[in-house]
């Protein structure tokens, strides 16, 4: 289930879907917190998801949005933990 696969992706960020919100409501609350390109893929993934689920649409591509999504996932905590390492021994005044 590719979309089970990016929620926990999602999850392992801190993003956690409750049961009560909607795929959609999800995706836009994600969008604030991911990274473009990250949260641009998700939210194909998020239609695709819904498409198949409700509308009976086969998914368009999935596994290249998943893959999309774990890239941009991992470039952003590269650059994450790159900015963090860079500002070892400095505080904020």
């Amino acid at each position: 289930d590719y979309y089970g696969h990016a929620l926990r992706a999602l999850s392992r960020r801190g993003l956690i879907r409750e049961p009560a919100v909607g795929a959609r409501d999800f995706a836009r609350a994600a969008r604030q917190e991911l990274p473009e390109c990250a949260a641009a893929a998700f939210s194909k993934l998020t239609e695709s998801y819904l498409g198949e689920r409700f509308g009976g649409r086969a998914p368009f591509e999935p596994e290249a949005d998943l893959r999309d999504l774990r890239r941009a996932l991992r470039r952003a905590n590269k650059r994450s933990r790159a900015e963090d390492s860079g500002n070892a021994g400095v505080s904020a005044a």
